[in-house]
């Protein structure tokens, strides 16, 4: 199972568009492999691979068994529709190489590597002289090539390419190091092979297999800049704030200094009157919650502001909201409100029943709506709520009450948007999570009420339920699904089948 896959379906074998990290760049994103025990990639349907003798390894991030692992006598990975990478074109993965020797082993080919055929155009990176080398049309007149530095490949590294104009740049651990011109090589729309060659030297037909472990592995049809190759290599997004322990607006989360660090006294007289500057939220709030009206101090006027909104029993949100005989709680994040718990409802907004009690098989052949309890449990539905497939929520009868809908992935954006608007930025994961259920010491901090459980989901395969306690998904109704997971502490957007079960949350319509 790969990596990133494993993690979030546990041991169900899945084939479908995967979820990326947040840190993957999609733009120009051709192929994401996270590895593991399986060649699967987790963007599209396309280029998808099979893997022969491979095992399993922890990963460059420690995940267990996150990373596949090379045995540099008889393992490979093998993609057959092949990766037309054209003109600018990136190239990143994690490499590791304490299991074995390492010199002339093949990293990645793109080529007709099956037939030794002299003919051959291809794209190859392996690790030899000294180094790692990037070459075209290898041992043949057309060929070029460039070794690029030798990098410490005995603990994990990542490593990338970046293709622009013909100058080719290597980037170590997020840092561009060297630079060469490559502007000869072409990479053709050939077979992708993983830690395997085959290539023609004068009569022979020579045959390599990479000995040691590799891990996510992209491929772009563009260049990728240095902010995104740092980001690969931090295997998490950059998140911009002062970095200084010492200033007052330390921000905890940053990892890039924005050049905002300043005293608390500089910070004090930038705040406007009746406000002071607070370290926890890092924003300026107000100094007397009873003073109204800001003028320093509490009086007969921010009484008289108190009393006239005395009796106002309008619903308001932050109030409970009656749906089908259950009372949800509301919570209001920035101009949003939102459910504060998943949805549970069993039939549509017009009353219709919502097909339920479907078997295993059937849930994965169904083309209709369908919602079932994780387990078919219903001591876990009070916890969890209910899991809902893809038509459900496409369906035109709502699942959601009137005036609030399905969520869209825009306002899962808005979300994190005023999550970094009050210092959140990156770990929005946490500040969203419940501070209980999730397994291995992955609770949140519950920061805003949102109170996300993790109610795992139904495979869309096979129709059984994984990833209880490990992770929790949510459907949009765009394109996206959005989820969390135990061990990271950043919100994912993925594809996926229609056919999975997924939480849903329901979120006001605006005025």
């Amino acid at each position: 199972m790969n990596r990133f896959f494993t993690l979030l379906f546990a041991a169900s074998c899945l084939t479908a568009v995967g979820q990326l990290p947040d840190y993957v760049p999609t733009d120009g994103l051709v192929a994401w492999y996270p590895m593991g025990s399986s060649l699967v990639n987790a963007f599209g349907d396309e280029h998808n691979g099979e893997f022969f003798s491979i095992d399993s390894v922890d990963g460059a991030n420690a995940e267990s068994l996150g990373a596949s692992i090379f045995n540099g006598t008889d393992s490979y990975g093998y993609v057959e529709d092949g990766l037309l990478l054209e003109g600018d074109f990136s190239v990143s993965f994690w490499i590791r190489s304490d299991l074995g020797t390492f010199n002339y082993n093949p990293i990645v080919m793109i080529g007709d590597g099956l037939s030794c055929d002299n003919e051959l155009s291809q794209l190859e990176i392996y690790v030899g002289n000294n180094g790692v080398t990037v070459s075209h049309n290898r041992t043949q007149s057309s060929s070029s090539y460039h070794y690029f530095q030798s990098v410490d490949h005995m603990e994990w590294v990542h490593v990338g390419f970046s293709q622009e104009s013909g100058t080719m740049t290597m980037f170590v651990q997020g840092t561009p190091v060297e630079q060469a011109d490559m502007s000869d090589l072409i990479a053709s729309d050939m077979p992708l092979f993983v830690g395997y060659t085959q290539f023609i030297n004068g009569e022979t037909c020579v045959v390599d297999h990479f000995e040691g472990a590799l891990d996510e592995l992209g491929f772009w049809n563009r260049s990728l800049d240095d902010a995104e190759m740092m980001t690969l290599s931090m295997l998490a997004p950059i998140v911009y704030g002062c970095t200084d322990i010492q200033a007052c607006n330390y921000n905890e989360s940053a990892n890039e200094d924005d050049g905002t660090c300043a005293s608390c006294a500089a910070l004090a007289t930038a705040c406007g009157e009746g406000t002071v500057w607070d370290a926890d939220s890092q924003t300026c709030i107000v100094a007397n919650p009873s003073d109204s009206n800001f003028d320093r101090c509490v009086q007969l006027n921010d009484l008289l502001d108190l009393l006239s909104a005395y009796g106002d029993c309008v619903w308001q949100c932050g109030d409970p909201l009656e749906y089908q005989g259950y009372d949800y709680e509301t919570v209001q994040i920035g101009e949003q409100c939102w459910f504060a718990e998943n949805l549970r409802a069993e039939n549509y907004r017009n009353g219709d029943a919502i097909p339920a009690s479907l078997s295993d098989a059937e849930w994965a052949g169904t083309v209709e709506g369908a919602v079932s309890v994780y387990d078919g449990d219903m001591v876990k539905l009070s916890t969890y709520g209910r899991l809902y497939n893809r038509y459900a929520v496409d369906d035109t009868r709502a699942l959601c009450p009137s005036n609030w809908h399905v969520s869209t992935d825009d306002e899962w954006v808005a979300l994190e948007l005023e999550m970094t608007n009050q210092g959140y930025a990156g770990i929005e994961g946490h500040v969203l999570k419940a501070t209980e259920g999730w397994t291995d010491s992955g609770n949140g901090s519950d920061t805003f009420g949102f109170s996300a459980r993790p109610a795992g989901a139904r495979n869309f395969q096979d129709g059984t339920f994984y990833n209880e306690g490990i992770g929790g998904d949510w459907w949009t109704s765009s394109t996206y699904h959005r989820f969390l997971l135990y061990n990271f502490d950043t919100l994912g957007q993925g594809l996926t089948s229609l056919n999975f079960g997924f939480s849903v949350r329901c979120i006001k319509d605006t005025e």
